[in-house]
């Protein structure tokens, strides 16, 4: 239902606040199957930023990527696309195949 929910609100619980955790996480799907997720999924990680793949329908692939940050650097990110997708790149530039082509081409 979601943390802005109405059933959320509707709830009223006392002493309910959000607490950012500091992470940030990205969603994307890639119109286009990638081998590595055909009937199956994917996970990488290098200690720090993480990468799950997975089939969405039979042509497309839904990934999330994760990774920490500090509240305010992730509220600048959220509000550019362009620096998000390049701050994406740069985590996960060097990594296997098909991790980068997956986030280049995928629009945000």
């Amino acid at each position: 239902d979601g943390i802005f929910s109405t059933v959320r609100r509707q709830l009223a619980m006392p002493g309910d606040r959000l607490h950012y955790v500091g992470l940030v996480v990205v969603l994307g799907i890639l119109d286009g199957s990638v081998p590595l997720t055909q009937r199956r999924i994917f996970e990488t990680v290098d200690g720090t930023t993480r990468l799950y793949a997975m089939p969405f329908t039979p042509s497309s692939t839904m990934w999330q990527l994760s990774f920490p940050c500090s509240e305010e650097a992730a509220r600048t990110l959220t509000k550019d696309a362009a620096a998000l997708k390049a701050e994406l790149l740069s985590r996960c530039r060097g990594w296997h195949d098909p991790i980068p082509a997956l986030l280049a081409d995928t629009p945000l």
